[in-house]
């Protein structure tokens, strides 16, 4: 089977980043992050995939929706939590 590698680049890594500190620990779907990031969902989740192996995000599971479907939180590493004024 043929593999391939989804480059993302330095700049969706940190504007990604700075757009999960707004759902810092909360259980949130991708199309959410999608929408606040101006990304689509599967672009979002490449770019995610990169974050937690750069060691700057956890992905946490919260809960299985079904058998092939897991919600999860999301973890910003080393960040004061986003407060939203």
């Amino acid at each position: 089977m043929p593999t391939f590698t989804i480059m993302t680049t330095r700049e969706e890594r940190d504007h990604l980043y700075d757009v999960l500190r707004r759902f810092h620990d909360k259980e949130t779907p991708v199309a959410t992050i999608a929408t606040a990031a101006g990304m689509t969902p599967t672009r979002v989740r490449y770019v995610i995939d990169d974050l937690v192996a750069e060691g700057r995000l956890d992905k946490v599971p919260t809960r299985s929706i079904n058998a092939r479907y897991m919600r999860y939180k999301y973890l910003v590493k080393d960040v004061i939590p986003y407060v939203q004024t």
